[in-house]
């Protein structure tokens, strides 16, 4: 103990063995004035625990310099998530005790530091590669003749990320780089790019946003919306299509006027649309008289129904009155 830390004057008379008796029964709850006494220490000592060395772990080393750790004695009835972890005798290292359920605090000594970075890198490096062994197969190019109405819109929207620098990668939903959200709601933009990349029409950019992906699941898509992609459609058979020409394609059909084939998709688009639009008005007026609005199966039921006969401009009529009306039941 004396190679790492000088012993106080007071208690050099006493061997390691007396100190580690007279700290037990410190804790022990004795008075430190018997103590005093007994084990011959001056009675002007205030507080035994400032003349008492740091107690060296016989078990512990420091995992950097192969040194014993030490830490300074705790007060009696100090609770152990509030006790002082090991420190190394030479280094900045701590060794930190599990508390709460298992949690571990972690070292942020540099040494510890640099181990998490080469451990970070290490994991990054496996998503990849596990990624590349799921994704990285190129699939057939999807005919451009082959998609839907809905389909081919909400890739003119997907394209529309701002990218100049003349790339082929489509920025994810997350990044918020659009000025207009994809779809009224998040499910919705993620149907859409769910139904994109199933029809294999969009396929994962390898270096895109690992947490997008479940490492447990073997790398499955767990966020649509993080996902960074790819188009793969071909504008020629058995070619898959540039995103400018894609674009391009895109937009001059789409600025054209309706065609018959697309008649049913853009009354279900629209209803769809008129029904999200409805819905998020409702709990807009919920929100604004504190009610909880939890009835959302049921109202989309009602909406669409609704829908058949009125227009959205009644439907908000309908939805003022209902909670204005509940508002007013509540209060009296």
């Amino acid at each position: 103990m004396s190679q790492y830390f000088e012993r106080a004057d007071e208690i050099k008379h006493l061997s390691e063995e007396q100190i580690e008796q007279l700290y037990q029964r410190y804790l022990d709850g004795e008075k430190s004035a018997d103590l005093k006494i007994e084990f011959n220490i001056a009675p002007e000592v205030r507080s035994l625990l400032k003349i008492l060395p740091p107690i060296i772990s016989k078990d512990l080393t420091c995992p950097y310099c192969d040194l014993p750790m030490w830490v300074r004695r705790h007060a009696k009835g100090t609770p152990v998530s509030l006790r002082n972890p090991f420190k190394c005798v030479r280094c900045e290292h701590y060794h930190h005790e599990p508390g709460h359920q298992g949690r571990i605090k972690r070292c942020t000594c540099n040494e510890c530091y640099k181990l998490r970075q080469q451990e970070i890198a290490a994991q990054a490096q496996r998503d990849r590669l596990e990624l590349q062994k799921r994704y990285a197969t190129p699939r057939p190019s999807v005919p451009y003749a082959s998609l839907g109405f809905v389909q081919k819109l909400a890739l003119l929207a997907l394209l529309d990320d701002g990218q100049v620098d003349g790339g082929e990668r489509i920025a994810s939903l997350a990044t918020g780089v659009r000025s207009e959200p994809l779809a009224p709601t998040d499910e919705a933009s993620e149907a859409l790019v769910r139904n994109l990349h199933e029809t294999g029409a969009l396929d994962v950019d390898l270096d895109g946003d690992i947490k997008a992906f479940d490492r447990a699941s073997g790398y499955q898509i767990k966020d649509f919306c993080s996902v960074r992609w790819l188009p793969n459609v071909a504008l020629e058979p058995g070619m898959r299509g540039t995103r400018d020409a894609l674009y391009g394609a895109l937009y001059q059909e789409l600025s054209g006027s309706v065609q018959p084939a697309w008649k049913s998709e853009l009354y279900a688009l629209m209803l769809s649309l008129a029904r999200d639009e409805s819905l998020q008005y409702i709990q807009i007026l919920a929100s604004e008289v504190s009610f909880v609005f939890s009835a959302q199966g049921r109202a989309e039921t009602v909406v669409g129904q609704l829908l058949q006969d009125f227009s959205v401009s009644h439907i908000y009529y309908f939805a003022r009155l209902a909670v204005k009306n509940a508002a007013h039941f509540y209060a009296t």
